[in-house]
């Protein structure tokens, strides 16, 4: 069990603004130190290079507190919130969960959502994810991309919440019936290998956090700065002119897939 002596324990009372705000770049900062880890260490171009993946802090109930890619908020939110319920009474410290679920909030197949705890002194603290897209899992095609698809085994395996690691030992048969789905079982292992190493550090770096500011200010830094986070969002609405808006976009598919289809925003006034 992780025990951690707070030395640096602060006063979270009013008028401690700007040691929360200190907390909340800390926790910003973790992510994308994790993010830079992911990248250096990974064994493809579409995590090293086109940076396809996102790292995640949450909060005991998976809401997001610091993410470094904000293009998967959206996703990567609904999955961690997904899996946190999924093993709400389950979860001890060494876990680390893994998803591909693209109905509980993965964009397709082919992204991977790992979840691990942060326990201190047997208390859950926060959540850490990483979401990693592989090049192959299953389905007819592969690579996954297969626009004629008319049911998701088609573009690949879909994987509900399982445990790969249990309390810090690897969950083998799980992880080896996971890799065994797919055409590049040794690449996609070394993909979860790197996205576990991030997570590993992760929980090394908010341990040190949690040592250095302390447990109370650390939980107060969550709720403080998804507060943070929603005051810039209503500040952007509420600059948004009243009017109707559409939009358009071409999706370009091929003929087996019914050729090109435009998606069109129907008009939508804002008051």
């Amino acid at each position: 069990m992780r025990t951690i002596s707070q030395t640096g324990e602060r006063s979270v009372a009013a008028g401690s603004g700007v040691d929360l705000e200190i907390a909340r770049t800390t926790l910003i900062a973790t992510t994308q130190e994790l993010a830079a880890a992911l990248a250096n260490a990974a064994p493809t171009l579409q995590i090293s290079q086109e940076r396809a993946f996102a790292v995640a802090i949450a909060d005991v109930k998976g809401g997001i507190v610091a993410i470094d890619n904000p293009q998967q908020l959206g996703s990567i939110a609904q999955s961690v919130a997904h899996v946190v319920g999924y093993f709400e009474f389950d979860l001890t410290e060494g876990d680390v969960i893994l998803t591909n679920d693209p109905y509980t909030g993965g964009t397709k197949v082919q992204d991977l959502t790992l979840l691990a705890p942060f326990i201190v002194n047997g208390e859950l603290v926060l959540h850490l994810a990483v979401r990693v897209r592989i090049r192959d899992i299953g389905g007819q095609l592969g690579g996954n991309l297969y626009p004629a698809a008319s049911e998701i085994l088609a573009e690949g395996v879909p994987f509900t919440p399982v445990k790969i690691e249990r309390a810090g030992r690897p969950v083998r048969d799980m992880l080896a019936a996971f890799l065994l789905n797919g055409r590049r079982p040794e690449e996609t292992r070394r993909i979860l290998d790197t996205a576990r190493a991030a997570l590993a550090l992760g929980q090394r770096r908010l341990a040190e956090i949690v040592a250095g500011q302390g447990l109370a200010l650390t939980r107060a830094a969550l709720k403080y700065a998804q507060d943070y986070s929603e005051r810039l969002a209503r500040q952007a609405i509420s600059e948004w002119k009243p009017g109707s808006y559409e939009g358009t976009r071409l999706l370009e598919l091929d003929a087996a897939a019914g050729g090109p289809v435009a998606p069109v925003l129907d008009r939508k006034s804002v008051v």
